[in-house]
């Protein structure tokens, strides 16, 4: 027992060993590359290379404020665009730290004219903190607040990550930071249409009167296992009955309401005249006189 023990360590130190080795050796590589493919930051090893978003504690979309006391971009709010796992880096928007990278004409991009460009430098989770926005309660106006740390309190399902996501707090305050609206790209099926090709027509209707399914496979276009009762044509008593929602229970001011409706219009129809036999009688005999008087005059 003690030998098998003993080879699994030695196995296990070997393996560090050699990614230690790996490592070492991939980071002196990287120091010969040219400026303008150099990394800005040193590589870390894989075992501590952030995976988790309770490790990063910042994703792409939040607001940052970059501290360096050093540097001219010291004070300035950023956005975070990209996260660099290889270094634990973050990448920072135009009023970032900046610097100015070589490059070669081959890999010019359009509009360029000069071979110095600047582009954006990696910055270390230390260099930068966060920035959230919170509402005054005298003056009612958003403020940016810059947040020393923060921590994770329990778990949510967040539709738009589609993925359960820590509940981000300010540390020390029941502050909940949100996280920013992912930027995911969409990813395009195997079986879908390009974005290029889904308006272009490639169906043209040959005739009014025919249907452009053949007869033979008209039995086909109904699903077969769907049930009995939503393939007929008439709806049964039964399926009446699930379609149609119960009725509601009225409140006593409802059943109020209705009743004095009721009363309201019993007195507007008894208030309406109506006339007797022996009335219409009269009234037919007096317009009966009338006629036969101005006949004979």
């Amino acid at each position: 027992m003690q030998v098998s023990q003993i080879l699994k360590n030695q196995a296990s130190q070997v393996t560090k060993q050699a990614k230690l080795n790996r490592f070492l050796s991939e980071k002196k590589m990287l120091q010969g590359l040219p400026t303008f493919i150099r990394p800005q930051l040193d590589s870390v090893p894989e075992d501590q290379q952030f995976k988790t978003e309770l490790q990063w504690k910042y994703l792409p979309g939040d607001k940052v404020v970059y501290l360096d006391k050093g540097s001219k971009y010291h004070g300035n709010f950023c956005t975070v665009t990209k996260q660099n796992q290889q270094s634990n880096g973050f990448q920072l928007d135009h009023n970032g730290p900046m610097k100015q990278t070589p490059t070669p004409k081959s890999i010019w991009a359009e509009g360029q004219s000069s071979y110095i460009v600047p582009t954006p430098q990696l910055v270390t989770q230390k260099q930068i903190k966060l920035v959230v926005e919170i509402k005054d309660k005298i003056t009612n106006e958003l403020k940016k607040v810059v947040v020393d740390d923060v921590e994770f309190k329990g778990t949510y399902f967040d539709e738009r990550y589609h993925k359960r996501m820590p509940v981000r707090f300010a540390r020390g305050e029941k502050i909940v930071i949100p996280w920013p609206k992912p930027d995911l790209p969409e990813q395009e099926d195997v079986l879908g249409t390009n974005a290029e090709n889904v308006r272009t027509q490639t169906f043209w209707p040959t005739s009014l009167v025919q249907s452009p399914i053949p007869v033979a496979a008209l039995s086909d276009i109904r699903n077969h296992n769907s049930p009995q009762q939503f393939v007929k044509k008439q709806i049964t008593p039964a399926v009446l009955r699930k379609l149609t929602p119960p009725k509601m229970p009225k409140t006593d001011v409802q059943k109020a309401r209705i009743q004095e409706r009721n009363v309201l219009h019993q007195q507007e129809k008894a208030r309406k005249a109506t006339l007797t036999n022996e009335e219409k009688e009269k009234i037919g005999e007096k317009i009966y006189q009338h006629l036969s008087k101005n006949i004979t005059d």
